[in-house]
């Protein structure tokens, strides 16, 4: 999904950060796609990843991925009454246990 709407966006370069090894190490072709559900996964992503002019792969810890997990957590409970809402994102430089205070 997130490279779909890079290329959409006109990026060029690009850096996909993972915490699975598995996946990457897939997305590399290092190790073969067992499970044949997701051959067409596989097969959309690589399609995708050619089409960038650079592309770096990142292996994360899941522990340091609480960013994205948290951004999962949020889209799975949101719902929307306009097709394509505008959602901004913004970071804060203190911790939210703080700003609820």
């Amino acid at each position: 999904m997130g490279m779909s709407m890079a290329r959409e966006m006109g990026v060029e370069r690009i850096t996909i950060i993972r915490d699975s090894n598995l996946v990457l190490s897939q997305l590399q072709g290092n190790f073969a796609v067992k499970e044949s559900t997701l051959v067409p996964y596989r097969t959309a992503a690589e399609r995708l990843i050619s089409s960038f002019k650079q592309v770096v792969m990142e292996h994360i810890l899941g522990v340091t991925n609480r960013y994205a997990d948290a951004l999962a957590t949020l889209g799975s409970r949101l719902s929307f009454v306009e097709e394509q809402p505008n959602i901004a994102v913004v970071k804060k430089d203190i911790p939210v246990i703080e700003a609820m205070a």
